[in-house]
């Protein structure tokens, strides 16, 4: 009886196997997956310190909210959002057939994190306005900022990937451009912070810093 050669029973063990590979090939994992995981975290800090102190009471004295209960959808949906895209990329099967950062050619993604981004821009300003629950613990104001900017590091990551727009892009100008943004952009939060204490603080003191500082922001 002839057997055949070693040689080509182990091409045909490759071949089948190389068969099966393309058939069932393997998506690679999301490069945000960082980005994501700080996301999911500074998230649910955020709600449960928020939901932690409405439980408690610990409210500040100069506080004037109301149904403060409400400021925890910020972190409950980012954080549920976040997660449910990490468990679809943990899940070998799960991203092999749906691939989340894929989808219509990552557009899906993209808009996913632009409508994070603006989430946490209503949430931040909601959260750390004057008076608001944020001061109730430092928790929660530090979260809240720390949310926001995991949402922009997110997105940048996801324009640099498609070569779309990224903060390097926007700054590359000058070497200076990247400290004036940051100026700009702290300006216009020292105004509209010191604007919206003299709104509600009923003390002299306060009213005369808050102008002071609103001065400085529009200069």
């Amino acid at each position: 009886l002839n057997s055949p050669p070693a040689e080509d029973s182990l091409a045909k063990s490759e071949n089948k196997m190389q068969q099966t590979n393309n058939n069932n090939p393997t998506v690679e994992h999301n490069k945000k997956w960082r980005s994501y995981a700080l996301i999911c975290a500074t998230s649910l800090t955020n709600f449960v310190s928020i939901n932690e102190a409405v439980k408690i009471g610990d409210r500040p004295p100069f506080y004037f909210g109301k149904q403060d209960r409400i400021y925890t959808i910020f972190g409950a949906f980012t954080f549920a959002a976040s997660l449910l895209i990490l468990l679809l990329d943990a899940i070998s099967w799960i991203r092999n057939k749906f691939d989340f950062k894929s989808l219509l050619d990552g557009k899906v993604e993209g808009f996913t994190l632009v409508f994070f981004f603006l989430w946490w821009i209503c949430g931040t300003v909601t959260i750390t306005r004057a008076g608001a629950v944020g001061y109730a613990a430092l928790n929660i104001y530090f979260s809240t900022w720390a949310c926001l900017f995991a949402c922009l590091g997110a997105l940048n990551s996801w324009g640099g990937e498609k070569d779309i727009l990224t903060l390097a892009q926007l700054t590359r100008i000058s070497l200076t451009l990247l400290p004036w943004w940051i100026v700009f952009w702290a300006s216009i939060i020292v105004l509209g912070s010191a604007a919206d204490a003299i709104r509600y603080s009923g003390n002299d003191y306060v009213i005369q810093s808050c102008g002071v500082a609103a001065a400085v922001g529009s200069i």
